[in-house]
């Protein structure tokens, strides 16, 4: 005899129940509520256990037929104009345009995110759930582990599971044109030095500090070719020490541009706001409508919307997590999905350095999520009138020279280095000061 009760489904014999079956979506449960098998019930208790797999086994086909995607955010969660809300704008578009149901799943603290994800797992609702950034990492593991049927997508982190397609930003690229555009800026302007600050001298930061000054090497080269002379324009470096101090992040700018920095590239997380704030206020202090000096978001987000009162911000390293989305999702739905590594970068159109696009989709997504009013039309265009106003005093033949970078790139004519050791790091500062 076969009945549910608890979400559970019991088999019986006589009065005796034997098996309790669990489906959870993520794999089926056999538990054994008594192990003494009736005498001569041998072959029915075998009969049982092969319909109660094919009645789970049936229900778990069904369930993945929901044509559902579970889209797991960060904290910090909506309004965060940086992944979570670019997640959510590629998810949003691609479910729409292949008839799939998004959910969208907010993290409001970082032990929410294990509970966000083992539930949405063990709901067997979802064809795919989708982590959003490296801090998922050992939330994956874990529920990845406990529920082997379910597929994930974690973006911008790499998982160990079998059922986990990992889609890191292959960032050197990028950082790359980032370091041109400084390493140009600065050799134009007579500015002696770029500055880089780095949250920490860390393996997970050495690609970004490694292509950064093989970009402004590469400028300086590009620069003598029409100007007949190699600038001597050079990186200067400090390490923050952490993420979130916002104050040490100016004073760290300000001892930079007393130094002669032109402009500051960060990968410091918060520090960032600080360094902007600084370079803002020196610009204001002088009466200057944009720079140089320059600010350079490295977040991964798009910070050129900063630009709301004055061009303080000449671009930012994008990492696409809209297109990572889009990705993890076609991949999924085309059948082509599968555990493992894919990394994303310029030919993928997942990362890259800001352009006006960038900035209208951030604008929009800033006015539906409220952190720029609908009824402020002018911050709106204040911020792409002053961010156009700082490109266009870079002289046009740069951008074309970036192009021709990344066009290098892409073509695999030039090569990108992306330290990953201590070893290779102090050589890269050697070769590229």
């Amino acid at each position: 005899m076969l009945y549910c009760y608890g979400g559970y489904t019991y088999a019986k014999i006589g009065d005796e129940t034997i098996l309790r079956v669990e489906f959870t979506g993520c794999a089926w449960y056999i538990y054994k509520e008594d192990i003494r098998v009736p005498e001569g019930k041998v072959e029915a208790v075998k009969k049982i256990l092969v319909i109660l797999i094919l009645v789970h086994v049936g229900l778990g086909l069904a369930v993945l037929a929901n044509d559902k995607v579970a889209l797991v955010l960060d904290v910090g969660g909506r309004g965060d104009l940086c992944q979570n809300d670019m997640a959510i704008e590629g998810a949003t578009r691609t479910c729409k345009n292949l008839g799939l149901e998004l959910v969208v799943i907010e993290s409001n603290t970082p032990s929410s995110q294990l509970t966000n994800i083992r539930t949405a797992a063990r709901s067997g609702e979802y064809e795919l759930i989708i982590a959003v950034g490296f801090l998922m990492l050992d939330a994956i593991n874990t529920v990845a582990d406990e529920c082997p049927l379910q597929k994930f997508a974690l973006i911008d982190g790499i998982s160990h599971a079998s059922n986990v397609l990992n889609l890191p930003f292959d960032v050197a690229d990028a950082t790359a044109l980032a370091g041109a555009l400084a390493g140009l800026i600065c050799a134009q302007f007579d500015y002696s030095e770029v500055g880089l600050i780095l949250g920490l001298q860390t393996p997970v930061l050495f690609p970004y500090e490694s292509s950064f000054r093989f970009g402004v090497w590469w400028a300086r080269q590009r620069f003598a070719m029409d100007a007949g002379h190699v600038p001597d324009v050079k990186v200067r470096m400090a390490e923050a020490g952490g993420f979130s101090d916002v104050a040490l992040g100016s004073r760290l700018a300000r001892d930079m541009l007393d130094q002669g920095v032109g402009v500051i590239y960060t990968v410091a997380g918060r520090v960032g706001l600080g360094v902007y704030a600084e370079i803002d206020a020196e610009l204001r202090e002088k009466g200057y409508d944009h720079g140089p000096p320059f600010f350079i978001g490295g977040t991964g987000c798009n910070q050129d919307w900063f630009n709301d009162e004055r061009g303080a911000v000449i671009g930012s390293v994008l990492l696409r997590w809209d297109e990572a989305c889009a990705y993890a999702i076609k991949e999924y739905t085309s059948g082509r999905f599968w555990g493992g590594t894919i990394r994303l970068g310029l030919a993928d159109h997942c990362v890259g350095l800001s352009d006006v696009d960038d900035l209208v989709t951030i604008l929009d997504i800033g006015e539906r999520t409220g952190q720029i009013p609908k009824d402020h039309t002018h911050v709106y265009y204040s911020i792409i009138l002053n961010w156009a106003q700082a490109r266009a005093f870079i002289p046009a033949e740069f951008w074309a020279w970036i192009d021709e970078l990344k066009d290098g790139i892409l073509a695999c004519s030039i090569r990108v280095p992306s330290a990953t050791t201590l070893a290779e790091i102090e050589e890269i500062r050697k070769k590229y000061p």
